[in-house]
């Protein structure tokens, strides 16, 4: 039962929906105009790079059979995926009283600060969610095995 539910993860993940729609993204970055000044379109860019990055890795890391490598990459392109969300809920925190900053220079304000809120976020999250490596992890050597070269005991 455990593989089926591994098995529509996959097929419903990265290899079906992500990556297309990633690399189908940054590819349209080349080509469409993105609203407000340079540095929002630096910030898109940015963003949408980083998305396929994330969204890469994990796919890469899966492929690896490196689950916890492949859950903290997922985490971040979560993260970006929901940076759209953050973008709107700061606009209107921006643009209304008693901040009232114009929206074009809010605009440019808000397309990173999504992006950093929820990259910081997401790496805060990863690493207070990973698994604390004890000194039992590690391999154990018999005392009857020789140490390892360079290394004496």
């Amino acid at each position: 039962q455990a593989e089926d539910g591994i098995r529509d993860h996959c097929v419903t993940g990265v290899q079906t929906c992500a990556l297309p729609i990633s690399a189908t993204a940054v590819a349209f970055l080349a080509v469409l105009p993105v609203f407000g000044h340079f540095t929002s379109k630096a910030a898109t860019t940015f963003g949408a790079c980083y998305f396929f990055l994330a969204i890469s890795m994990a796919y890469l890391r899966i492929r690896q059979r490196r689950i916890q490598a492949h859950r903290e990459w997922m985490i971040r392109s979560y993260a970006l995926g929901l940076a759209i969300a953050t973008f709107r809920v700061l606009l209107v925190v921006l643009v209304s009283p008693p901040i009232s900053v114009p929206f074009v220079e809010a605009w440019d304000t808000v397309m990173w600060l999504g992006f950093v809120i929820n990259a910081a976020v997401a790496e805060a999250w990863i690493h207070a969610t990973r698994p604390v490596k004890t000194s039992s992890d590690a391999p154990r050597r018999s005392p009857l095995q020789p140490a390892p070269a360079g290394r004496t005991v």
